[in-house]
């Protein structure tokens, strides 16, 4: 394409006059201006290669993967290299429009040629697509049959079939035209030499063709055509007035204008400001930045537009699908994460009270649509019915003591709506915030929120280090122990069981003889005890007669009992001794 910088705009009055001679289209001028005005083009090429670098799968209407961006085999045909591709289309419709000249056959796309939209004419009847023209080498050739063209038009609510009328580059447009007009002034302004316009004036002049020579010399001096430094000009007096505002006027003004249609550019293709002028933003904000224009701007629908046609026109006739996955791009990833690991405690936290984690997560605005509130109910139900049916303490047998349990748990808190709001309020910033760095709300002040159930949750926030932490962090209540039972106590009564019954067998076994009952008796000792002088004990036991034992059988009880009270003498002073 020539170099359009190098045109002189003041052959047709301007850009303006420019664009009117050169085409009323909006794409076109577009197009034209995108090759003029980085910022348009900068616009066009982060979308482009947005879409391009979006990892997609072709699967089959069963869901097998039969292809994927990441390791790309052309299995469908069409499309050897299916980035240039996208990127081509994705560009395209940036002005609404993209087109594919299609070959195929009942078993697969044998090719796929770009077709540049202002080459291609559609012609619409009330229900749907007549027939396309398209125009090569000037001339106008009619598409054989409307199915060989391939059409990706954006969705319009003032459009019913067709073409748009509202695409990024049209909005864009206006905001783009600004900065061209602008740097067409500037491009004015340097050529004078950074001279400003002027009017000169003169009382009279001998002749017309004097007249003539002054302006010509004074034009030529101040556009810098001539080295001089001073010019005489035959004139009895000349006054020189300027014209318009001067560049020291216009500083302070460009600039916000420019900055302002830079904006509106970014904001046309959907791109945030912070992100599209990159200086604008620190970097703890591009991630957010780059998910918010992910799923919340036109580009959602160029990429949906891509892969509703590819599905709808291309790969219908032989069941495969097309299908975008921006959730695994390295960006999500980490949403991916946290998600995982609050989806852990939400888990956690149903299975332990299940009551106790539905008001939690109404605290927390997480939604549930009326089959997984169903869910949640009938988990609630489950539970209440299984500790109706679960036997008292009371009533259990003593020998089969239930394993007892400590665990803490939280007392309910009574809080008020405006309570709630704030609670809600703190922790969707105590997020916000962590997730740029910026720490976790720790310090946040509440209107409502009592200090009692607020200063707890500071104490954890400020430990927090993820998502999890700060859910966990909001847990509102103050902790009591409670004492669970362990009913599964089966393993033990069976083995009481078997020992019962062993030793039930081993009694059965054995012959049941009654115990003997022995009675001892035995006579009285007599002793009899000599002291000497000189200190020795001497102790004479006489002979005694053979105890008597009687043996009987009696019941079985076993009793041995021996008598023995004989009195015990000393002689030498009587010494009596008592045994009993």
């Amino acid at each position: 394409m020539q170099n359009i910088k190098a045109i002189d705009f003041e052959k047709w009055g301007g850009i303006d006059g420019f664009l009117q001679a050169t085409g009323s289209d909006m794409v076109e001028r577009a197009s034209l201006l995108r090759s003029v005005v980085p910022w348009a083009a900068k616009a066009h090429d982060l979308t482009k290669s947005a879409v391009a670098n979006l990892p997609f799968e072709i699967v089959r209407d069963d869901g097998e993967v039969v292809d994927t961006s990441t390791d790309w085999q052309n299995i469908a045909g069409g499309m050897p290299n299916p980035s240039r591709m996208l990127s081509l289309i994705a560009g395209s419709l940036c002005g609404g429009s993209a087109y594919l000249l299609k070959q195929a056959n009942s078993r697969m796309v044998l090719s796929l040629q770009y077709v540049a939209p202002h080459n291609v004419i559609p012609h619409l009847k009330p229900n749907g697509v007549d027939y396309f023209e398209r125009i090569i080498d000037g001339k106008t050739v009619r598409v054989k049959e409307p199915e060989e063209m391939v059409y990706f038009w954006l969705p319009d609510s003032d459009v019913e079939q067709g073409a748009p009328k509202t695409t990024p580059a049209s909005t864009s447009l206006p905001a783009v035209e600004l900065l061209a007009a602008n740097n067409a002034t500037l491009k004015i302004y340097a050529d004078r030499g950074w001279v400003p316009a002027y009017i000169g004036s003169a009382e009279s002049f001998p002749s017309k063709e004097e007249k003539e020579k002054a302006d010509r010399y004074l034009y030529q001096f101040l556009r810098g055509a001539y080295h001089s430094v001073v010019r005489i000009i035959n004139s009895q007096k000349l006054n020189l007035q300027k014209v318009g505002a001067g560049l020291e006027e216009l500083k302070g003004v460009y600039s916000e204008v420019q900055r302002q249609a830079i904006e509106d550019i970014g904001a046309a293709y959907g791109i945030p400001a912070a992100l599209f002028m990159s200086d604008k933003s620190f970097a703890s904000e591009v991630k957010p930045l780059i998910k918010e224009w992910y799923t919340s701007s036109v580009f959602v629908s160029i990429w949906k537009t891509i892969e509703e046609t590819f599905n709808e026109q291309i790969y219908s006739p032989y069941n495969l699908r097309m299908q975008f996955k921006p959730e695994s791009l390295a960006v999500f990833q980490e949403d991916e994460n946290q998600r995982a690991s609050a989806v852990g405690a939400y888990t956690s936290a149903i299975s332990q009270d299940p009551e106790v984690a539905k008001w939690v997560m109404s605290v927390l605005g997480v939604d549930l649509d009326q089959e997984q509130e169903d869910e949640l109910e009938e988990i609630i139900n489950s539970r209440v019915k299984d500790e109706e049916t679960t036997t008292a303490p009371e009533m259990q047998d003593p020998k089969d003591e239930p394993v007892m349990q400590e665990a803490e748990d939280t007392e309910d808190v009574s809080l008020s709506p405006d309570e709630t709001k704030d609670l809600a309020l703190w922790y969707s910033k105590a997020k916000a915030w962590n997730l740029k760095g910026k720490g976790n709300a720790v310090d946040w002040e509440n209107k409502h929120l009592r200090e009692e159930i607020a200063a707890p949750i500071r104490l954890r926030l400020a430990d927090a280090k993820n998502e999890l932490d700060i859910v966990k962090a909001f847990e509102v209540g103050r902790p009591r122990r409670i004492v669970k039972t362990v009913q599964d106590d089966s393993a033990i009564k069976t083995l009481a069981d078997s020992i019962n019954r062993a030793v039930e067998s081993a009694t059965k076994a054995e012959a049941v003889q009654p115990a003997p009952n022995y009675t001892i008796t035995m006579p009285n000792i007599n002793l009899t005890a000599q002291m000497p002088a000189n200190g020795t004990v001497t102790v004479n036991v006489p002979e005694q007669p053979a105890p008597v034992i009687n043996v009987t059988n009696t019941p079985p009880v076993n009793n041995v009992s021996v008598k023995a009270d004989a009195p015990v003498n000393f002689n030498t002073g009587s010494v009596e001794l008592d045994r009993g």
